[in-house]
């Protein structure tokens, strides 16, 4: 509802599957050569504990993908590192290989505790990169700003791949290190190119951050 964030949980030792964040089902599939933007604002409390024991990558914004029977073909995902690491999210598509893109090593971009953040993903899907050629590339913006321009993964396992989901969160792996809960708002996903620019002129979801945040919510 509007002037109302959602407050997402998971327990202790519990993936959170089917509560823990969410999927999207897109009206229509998209197929190479389209682009979607996947635009979530969220609020991380000041006991959040991003990584696990084991220091894995926790799951974020996720965009899954099949080939033409519609069997899995891996995902897009953005996923938040541990806090020790030297970048604060990393990018990857389950069918290319190296997995692991750092995103940003800027200070600014890592999380900061109750403040609201913008993070964004643009996805144009192909099997071929533009660096070879192809169609196939990502841009993610954090807080409006340009984070990283990824030209040389592919973004479809075959030519004939296709989506039509978007994950939240969803699953924690290994299981949560103690009871978690984080705050989503505006979350945005379309095939139609925004109108907003960033300030290299490409096209991206205009958020909150920059202009009338949402309002605070209340701690329980």
């Amino acid at each position: 509802l509007q002037g109302n964030a959602a407050k997402l949980h998971v327990r202790e030792g519990e993936t959170g599957f089917g509560k823990w964040g969410g999927e999207f089902i897109f009206p229509e599939a998209v197929y190479k050569g389209d682009t979607i933007w996947y635009s979530v604002h969220a609020r991380f409390p000041e006991s959040f504990e991003q990584h696990q024991a084991t220091g894995t990558k926790t799951k974020f914004m996720r965009v899954g993908t099949y080939n033409a029977s519609g069997g899995n073909s891996g995902y897009s995902d953005l996923i938040i590192n541990p806090s020790s690491h030297e970048s604060p999210f990393s990018w990857r598509y389950e069918g290319d290989t190296p997995w692991w893109i750092g995103i940003s090593s800027q200070q600014e971009d890592r999380i900061t505790r109750d403040v609201w953040h913008h993070y964004q993903m643009a996805i144009t899907f192909d099997s071929v990169p533009v660096s070879e050629g192809g169609q196939a590339e990502i841009f993610i913006w954090i807080d409006g700003q340009l984070a990283q321009h990824i030209t040389d993964r592919r973004t479809l396992e075959y030519s004939n791949g296709w989506t039509n989901r978007a994950l939240l969160f969803t699953y924690w792996n290994s299981g949560a290190p103690k009871d978690q809960h984080v705050y989503v708002d505006e979350i945005t996903i379309t095939n139609k190119t925004p109108l907003t620019r960033d300030s290299h002129g490409n096209p991206m979801i205009e958020g909150l951050v920059s202009k009338v945040k949402p309002k605070p919510p209340v701690l329980n």
